[in-house]
């Protein structure tokens, strides 16, 4: 068994690699998503890949230095924004173990103190990292299936609610399309920060517009926009993941001087009508802003389908003696109230 690990210095091989195996994954794995992540996390993007034969396990994750004064040595990993956790392609249980245990040695190794695994939705249902590791129900996903029939999804999974609020603007005349066009993006950056201030979204969504520029650039077609449009009026923008067989619905945001126009409801069902019955398998709505089944983003979304799927993260301590120790420095730092507020969350320190 060969363990490889692709980083900054060697990622055009991952490039070669990658294409070599003609890989339909979802974006997630794809090399110049995980270049732009370094725009959101300041971090070293890597990937370790260990191959025997024909199997082989991928798994893409960015390594982070830990931010507590004594520590500044040693690093956690978490796994790019989304869903990417290790993706196996291998016919025995066998190979599937040892990789594991390859990647926790090489982390080990490499002073890499914890990580954090977010789980990806189809790719890992049935097959997650398993040592030493905590995996946890996170919350629900919102999954179209895009097999289905336009008849089936409208009748039997669209809301009537919603397929009332559709009609609606269909009869008022808005229209919903896929543009590339300059003007109609910087519109919907502008429509995206102004969404995240009325919804008092933490520091992390604020996605800095050097990223949106390279999102556009780098992903090129993989990357679709779509827009609601009524009388030279933008009320709603949504920027959609188009990779393979898998469409992820990524960021959206709406005209907060229209409120009462229910231009998601038609962008979405616009959306599903025109990539439903082709090639492609699923389109991934995402879930809630938390895990409460009665969030109501999560609400939102199940206008759409009843069919949802689990999405699980995973907590992994490499070293619990200098974890320990870690929370000791932190307390010191920052007090126990500060560290028992977070002692859910694996990478308190952050």
């Amino acid at each position: 068994m060969q363990l490889s690990i692709f980083s900054e210095n060697n990622w055009d091989d991952y490039k070669i690699w990658y294409n070599k195996k003609s890989l339909c994954l979802d974006i997630y794995y794809d090399p110049f998503y995980l270049e732009l992540e370094e725009c959101v996390i300041e971090g070293k993007r890597k990937v370790i890949v260990v191959e025997d034969g024909e199997d082989f396990l991928l798994y893409p994750f960015l390594e982070q230095f830990i931010p507590v004064p004594s520590f500044e040595s040693y690093s956690d990993a978490i796994s790019p924004y989304g869903y990417s956790g290790p993706y196996w392609s291998c016919t025995n249980n066998e190979f599937k173990l040892k990789s594991e245990q390859m990647v926790c040695d090489y982390q080990k190794e490499h002073k890499i103190v914890n990580e954090l695994i977010r789980y990806h939705f189809y790719y890992n249902q049935h097959a997650t990292f398993e040592l030493g590791i905590q995996n946890i129900y996170n919350r629900q996903l919102v999954i179209i299936n895009l097999q289905d029939t336009w008849d089936n999804l409208w009748a039997n999974h669209f809301s009537a609610t919603n397929r009332n609020l559709i009609r609606k603007l269909e009869k008022e005349g808005y229209e919903c399309f896929e543009t590339s066009d300059l003007n109609f993006y910087t519109s919907f950056i502008e429509l995206y920060y102004q969404t995240m201030d009325n919804a008092r979204a933490v520091e992390y969504y604020y996605f800095s517009k050097k990223y949106f520029e390279k999102l556009k650039i780098e992903l090129g077609r993989k990357v679709k926009l779509f827009v609601v449009v009524k009388e030279g009026v933008l009320y709603n923008a949504a920027l959609f993941f188009i990779t393979n067989n898998i469409i992820t619905y990524h960021l959206s945001a709406r005209n907060l001087f229209h409120p009462k126009v229910s231009g998601g409801n038609y962008l979405l069902g616009a959306v599903i009508k025109l990539f439903i019955g082709e090639s492609w398998k699923y389109l991934n709505l995402g879930g809630g802003t938390n895990s409460d089944d009665n969030n109501h983003l999560l609400k939102f979304k199940q206008n759409f389908s009843k069919q949802t799927m689990n999405f699980f993260i995973g907590k992994r301590i490499f070293s619990p003696e200098l974890y320990q120790q870690l929370k000791e420095a932190y307390k010191t730092f920052h007090g126990a109230d500060s560290l028992d507020l977070k002692r859910n969350i694996v990478q308190f320190y952050r």
